[in-house]
């Protein structure tokens, strides 16, 4: 089994090299003036190297593994802040069209997600519709959302058909809200009758949720007033985003409570907190067994899924799911890959196996 998983290691030594090759010599020109007072040549040069030259180079030398572009997002915003740290005050009259530029971009991004949502709101009578249409067939929220906005627009062509694959974008986004502030009215049992099970009453999740939520509390007024201190600007772009982490991660965790794993007649429902979702019809299963990987190994198979929390204690899965054919795993903002294993632990593993051996057809292989 061990030998099938994609062993690709963090490129430490990469990102090393990086750092020493293109931020230490800006580092030693900026901030420490080695070859005299910085001129505004000096700056833009240093603005290349941390805003364009070390995110690509890190996607594709450090990040390699990394399917989406988008981590290149918070890199650069990383070398923004990188580069109005090192720029001494009397040269930071250089960076005025730099820092505007990056808020410009911020900014613009923003406003196309939200004249998105404008427009979903618009077409929400429909939206709304088909989701709840959806929920009787598919239960969680994600999923139901996903199929709702595919069958409301399936009928649409040119470009309201093609926004359609945006809109996945919006899924996790109005998933996080729905959860934060609505999610204790969300009952799974109000759209089926079949047999679920819970992850997360067993695990040490709560206590790293907690911890998580103080850590988040006290960044967003330390790092909001350390910010401050140089932008104003960058101070509540960061305080933002920081804010919108604390409500991602109430929101997952919300999420994880209030959508267990449905068993039913035709297959298999997950939604792990707002992080993937997936539909596994039965006669994709090829076989079930009990996990044989480490911790370490299962966290770097790319072709799977894992319905596992973190713990104080790494801790493996206990159930290995195979599959005869790929299916699609969606992630965060309508990111997809496809898995032929899903990894799970459940708070009642025997129960779970044998409810789930009588709805694997008899053909196929199952494995105690």
């Amino acid at each position: 089994m061990s030998e099938t998983l994609q062993k690709k290691p963090f490129a430490w030594f990469r990102l090393l090299f990086l750092i020493g090759l293109l931020l230490l010599p800006n580092l030693l020109v900026q901030k420490y003036e080695l070859v005299g007072k910085v001129t505004s040549w000096a700056v833009w040069g240093t603005a290349f190297d941390l805003l364009i030259v070390f995110p690509i180079a890190c996607y594709f030398f450090v990040l390699r593994r990394r399917p989406s572009l988008l981590v290149l997002v918070p890199i650069m915003f990383a070398g923004l802040l990188a580069l109005n740290w090192m720029v001494p005050d009397y040269a930071k009259e250089h960076l005025w069209f730099v820092n505007r530029s990056v808020i410009f971009l911020e900014a613009s991004i923003v406003l196309i997600e939200f004249l998105l949502f404008l427009w979903v709101i618009k077409q929400w009578p429909t939206i709304r519709q088909s989701i709840r249409a959806e929920r009787f067939a598919y239960y969680h929220l994600s999923m139901s959302a996903h199929k709702g906005i595919e069958n409301a627009f399936a009928g649409m062509a040119g470009k309201v058909k093609s926004t359609q694959k945006v809109l996945g974008f919006l899924i996790t986004d109005l998933s996080a809200f729905y959860y934060t502030f609505a999610g204790k009215r969300e009952n799974i049992h109000r759209y089926t009758n079949a047999t679920v099970f819970s992850y997360h009453k067993k695990s040490d999740y709560q206590g790293i949720f907690i911890m998580l939520v103080h850590a988040l509390l006290i960044e967003i007024i330390g790092l909001h007033f350390i910010v401050m201190q140089w932008s104003h600007i960058a101070a509540w772009i960061v305080t933002i985003l920081d804010i919108y982490a604390l409500l991602f991660v109430i929101a997952d965790y919300q999420a994880m409570r209030k959508s267990p794993i449905v068993l039913d007649q035709k297959g298999i429902h997950i939604q792990k907190g707002l992080r993937f979702f997936t539909y596994i019809p039965y006669q994709t299963v090829r076989h079930i067994e009990k996990a044989t990987v480490t911790a370490k190994e299962y966290q770097k198979d790319k072709k799977s899924v894992a319905v596992t929390l973190p713990s104080f204690e790494a801790q493996p899965p206990q159930w290995t799911i195979h599959l005869e054919e790929p299916v699609d795993a969606h992630l965060v903002f309508g990111l997809t890959k496809k898995v032929d294993r899903i990894y799970l632990t459940v708070d009642d593993p025997g129960y779970f196996i044998e409810v789930l051996k009588e709805k694997v057809p008899s053909q196929m292989e199952t494995e105690d």
